[in-house]
């Protein structure tokens, strides 16, 4: 069967179409990709424009070979105001956004249970931050949606989303079990009149002529792309920010917040924690030098010790997610020495970048193998690294576009077998963990001053 994934990313949307058979590896047919911008009018702000996005998505389904069947995956956590007509008002308030930093503290500060009934931690990602600062600031739309939904919607000719998939309805925050919180939506002022009806994410969709599915987020999404399906495989998505999940149940507990809780499709949910700095910090090592290839830049990190030769960072650039859950989280370099140079502070950061994924690996059961997906997923220096500082066996993924192949086998109806590309074994045992130490230490101790300077 000729499937189609279509990936709604935060900075690029992606179309790749396969040849699948069940329980066969995936054939590329045909991909193609437009680069999309966050924008970022005030600080903090972090928006996405609905309108230049549905045209990109167009473009690039005019552009592939004859399907049979088409997915939808999506970045998670977006939200886009309706007017009446279901025309949008303004951007879409994308998971990077933290205006609603004092929103996220106060409902924090009230329903320290929320995370655990919904799955998801309460943080300016989430829409109940974002629809608290709305009722604030702005006058209440109709209706209130996800990007994807609204894309969906307009290829399908609709005047507004009647439906949103059961994944990021779970990562929205007012879903709880199998429907909307009442309480919730009670406490924030939105009606249930104003949502959509939640679908499962492998339901045809009678609007389309073809085969046509919802799909789901693309991180429960990578699980199904990479086949990280059993109860001891993690599955790492690291792309402009990361995350790192493993299958769960419904009843699994958040730990208190410090994890997610997000559904997956066919009564699959998957559990982990998501950070908020993945390959931006690598774009932002680059951009310091003169923007040199991310390879040679990589290349010249692998020369550098384990460790940084005692020098440790918190490379919270956009704040931090899991496990501490702070938009006012600032990066810090410690331990900065006349002998340091540009690389050990370059690494000293991708370091930092693997710490944060180690503390959300130590709030998870052990994992016996990690399955990578994205960019960093090509870097065998990173990949190294990742095995190393995790102690655990590292598969890099053939295919890396694992959310997009997620969506596909969805509007397909069956799993197919995704390829290993590469392994990469533990060969430093121990060798990050005094560093790993130290910078469990750091954001206790420089909390405060980050807040009085964000």
């Amino acid at each position: 069967m000729r499937v189609l994934g279509v990936d709604l990313g935060s900075t690029t949307i992606k179309a790749c179409l396969w040849k699948l058979e069940a329980g066969q590896s995936p054939v590329s047919l045909a991909r193609a990709s437009r680069e999309m911008h966050l924008l970022t009018p005030q600080p903090g702000w972090a928006v996405q424009d609905p309108l230049a996005t549905l045209q990109a998505v167009r473009e690039l389904l005019i552009q592939m070979p004859e399907y049979e069947a088409v997915g939808f995956s999506s970045a998670m956590h977006s939200l886009l105001p309706l007017c009446e007509t279901g025309q949008p008002l303004g951007m879409a308030i994308s998971w990077a956004d933290q205006r609603s930093w004092a929103e996220a503290e106060e409902l924090a500060h009230e329903h320290p249970d929320w995370a655990e009934r919904c799955g998801t931690p309460i943080h300016p990602m989430a829409w109940p931050a974002k629809l608290l600062w709305w009722s604030k600031h702005q006058t209440a739309p109709a209706y209130w949606v996800g990007l994807k939904e609204w894309i969906v919607a307009q290829l399908a000719g609709l005047d507004r989303p009647a439906w949103m998939d059961r994944s990021l309805a779970s990562a929205t925050g007012l879903y709880a079990g199998n429907d909307w919180d009442d309480t919730i939506l009670e406490r924030l002022g939105v009606k249930r009149s104003q949502l959509p009806l939640v679908v499962e994410p492998d339901q045809l969709l009678p609007e389309f002529k073809g085969r046509t599915v919802l799909g789901a987020g693309d991180g429960p999404l990578s699980h199904l792309g990479t086949g990280s399906l059993q109860p001891d495989q993690a599955c790492l998505s690291i792309g402009t920010s990361g995350a790192l999940r493993m299958v769960c149940t419904a009843e699994d507990s958040t730990l208190q917040g410090r994890l997610f809780r997000y559904y997956l499709s066919g009564q699959r949910w998957v559990r982990g924690g998501a950070i908020s700095n993945g390959s931006l910090v690598l774009d932002w090592l680059r951009g310091l030098q003169g923007n040199p290839r991310p390879e040679d830049l990589l290349g010249q990190i692998d020369k550098i010790p384990a460790g940084s030769e005692g020098l440790v960072a918190l490379p919270y650039l956009m704040g931090e997610r899991s496990p501490i859950w702070d938009a006012r989280a600032r990066g810090a370099l410690v331990g900065l020495t006349i002998r340091h140079t540009q690389a050990h502070i370059a690494r000293a950061m991708l370091e930092g970048v693997i710490f944060a994924l180690r503390q959300v690996s130590e709030s998870l059961q052990p994992a016996q193998e990690i399955r990578v997906t994205g960019g960093l997923s090509r870097s065998p220096v990173w990949l190294q690294m990742l095995a190393d500082a995790l102690n655990r066996p590292v598969l890099a993924m053939s295919e890396g576009e694992a959310g997009a192949l997620g969506a596909a086998q969805l509007a397909a109806g069956f799993t197919v077998k995704p390829e290993v590309m590469a392994r990469y074994q533990p060969t430093q045992a121990g060798a990050y963990d005094r560093a790993y130490s130290v910078y469990r230490e750091l954001y206790p101790s420089l909390r405060e001053s980050m807040h009085k300077l964000s």
